[in-house]
């Protein structure tokens, strides 16, 4: 996978957009096979995120993709609390 990304990012980018649209719709139907909606689905979304972490963590690749500590102090982004929660309403 390393080297396929090393290759070309974008076919990267385009392989793993068809598993996860293969992957939710498969997901689905089996959701709707057991009639208890979205638990497929949820689970692999999960499993795919925390394969994504692990992935990008593993090859030193957290800075380039944001999954960094921020370099601004976390009071200046305090403001956006109000906005979320009207936003929710």
């Amino acid at each position: 996978m390393k080297r396929l990304y090393k290759k070309s990012e974008i076919v990267f980018s385009i392989l793993w957009i068809v598993i996860y649209v293969v992957g939710s719709s498969c997901c689905s139907k089996f959701s709707e096979m057991i009639a208890i909606k979205f638990l497929f689905e949820a689970i692999f979304h999960f499993l795919l995120a925390v394969f994504f972490i692990f992935w990008i963590s593993k090859h030193k690749m957290t800075a380039k993709y944001g999954l960094c500590k921020s370099p601004f102090n976390v009071k200046y982004f305090l403001y956006f609390i109000p906005l979320i929660v009207w936003c929710k309403t």
